[in-house]
């Protein structure tokens, strides 16, 4: 994430790595997630982008079978927090939240 920031560009599998993280383990909706590389991404693609990051949520058409995540719990896969703390404050947020629980 860090080369994200820097760069506007991380690999591939560190794409998927994160997005994973993000919605199978602190359950956030993709959708923050694939905004956030949007914004950020140089090589961003618009179709590309949300089809990869429904893909890993397990939520897309051709979705990703679930269970991949260490929890074993179903992902985020609607914005169950629409209006709460965690929308307004985006991911980055989300990850300072979970970095101070460790």
């Amino acid at each position: 994430m860090r080369e994200l920031a820097e760069t506007g560009w991380i690999a591939n599998r560190a794409r998927l790595i994160a997005a994973s993280f993000l919605t199978r383990e602190l359950f956030l909706d993709w959708r923050l997630g694939a905004r956030h590389f949007l914004r950020t991404l140089v090589d961003g693609d618009v179709a590309n982008n949300a089809a990869n990051w429904q893909w890993v949520a397990g939520v897309g058409t051709d979705a990703a079978p679930l269970g991949g995540g260490r929890s074993g719990r179903r992902p985020c896969v609607l914005s169950a927090h629409s209006g709460s703390q965690l929308s307004r404050s985006g991911l980055s947020g989300a990850v300072e939240r979970y970095q101070g629980t460790r």
